[in-house]
C-alpha cells in the first residue's frame, strides 16, 4: 500500500516539475493564467485530502470493516467494476442534476493534470459515501478500500494529461476498455457535455450510447 501512495506522489509530483521546467518559455499571460489556475487547484486539493482522509477514516473506524472477508482478488477486480459502474452514472447525474456543484470541475480555463484536483468539496463527500456504502455492502476490507481510492486517484491525474497518446492498433484496443485522456479533454469540450461520462473503464460509454470515439479518431 506504501508503494502504491508513493506512486501517486511520484506521479503528481514528476507532471508538476515537467510543466514548470516548461514555465520559463511560457508567455507572460500564460505564466499569469497558469499561477491562478494551480492556486485554485492545488488549494482544492488540500481541502479535499483534509475531508476525505478525516471522513473516510471517522466512517472506517465506526464501521464493520475490521472482520470483512473479501481477500479474493477476482472479487477485488469485481469491487472496481462496481465502483466504476456507480461513478459513471454519478458523473451523468452531476451533469443533469447538480451542475452547481460540478461545474467547478469544468470552470477551469486551461487543461492539464491539475484539473482532477479542481474539485468541489461536495463531491468529495459523495465520493465518499460513495466508496463506504458500496464497500460496506460488497464486504471489503479496509487496505482493498485503500487500495481502489488510490486507482481512481491516479486514473484521474492520468485522464487530465494535455499529452497526446499516439493512435496506434494496440491503444485503439486499450481505447475500447479505458478513458483515455484525449476522450477525456473531448467531454470537458463545452460542445460535447453530454459524453463520455466514464471514469476508469470506457465500455460503460460504448453501452449507454455516450461514447462519441468516432469523433477523436
Amino acid at each position: 500500500m506504501t508503494y502504491f501512495i508513493g506512486f501517486e506522489i511520484l506521479l503528481l509530483s514528476s507532471l508538476t516539475v515537467a510543466k514548470l521546467i516548461a514555465f520559463p518559455r511560457l508567455p507572460t499571460s500564460s505564466k499569469i493564467t497558469l499561477l491562478e489556475r494551480w492556486s485554485t487547484n492545488f488549494s482544492l486539493e488540500i481541502i479535499n485530502r483534509v475531508i476525505a482522509i478525516t471522513v473516510s477514516m471517522l466512517l472506517i473506524q465506526n464501521l464493520n470493516f475490521k472482520n470483512a472477508a473479501s481477500e479474493n482478488w477476482f472479487y477485488f477486480l469485481f469491487y472496481i467494476v462496481v465502483l466504476d459502474f456507480t461513478f459513471y452514472w454519478r458523473h451523468r447525474i452531476y451533469h443533469r442534476w447538480f451542475w452547481f456543484f460540478h461545474r467547478t470541475h469544468h470552470s477551469d480555463s486551461g487543461y492539464d493534470f491539475s484539473l482532477s484536483l479542481r474539485i468541489h468539496p461536495i463531491e468529495t463527500l459523495i465520493q465518499i459515501i460513495l466508496f463506504v456504502s458500496i464497500s460496506l455492502l460488497m464486504n471489503i476490507n479496509q487496505w482493498h478500500i485503500f487500495l481502489a481510492v488510490h486507482i481512481f486517484s491516479v486514473q484521474a491525474l492520468l485522464s487530465h494529461l494535455d499529452y497526446a497518446i499516439p493512435k496506434t492498433s494496440f491503444t485503439r484496443i486499450l481505447r475500447n476498455i479505458f478513458v483515455f485522456p484525449d476522450s477525456h479533454k473531448f467531454h470537458h469540450n463545452p460542445e460535447n457535455p453530454d459524453n463520455h461520462f466514464g471514469f476508469l473503464f470506457s465500455f460503460w460509454d460504448t453501452f449507454f450510447g455516450t461514447n462519441q470515439i468516432k469523433k477523436i479518431d
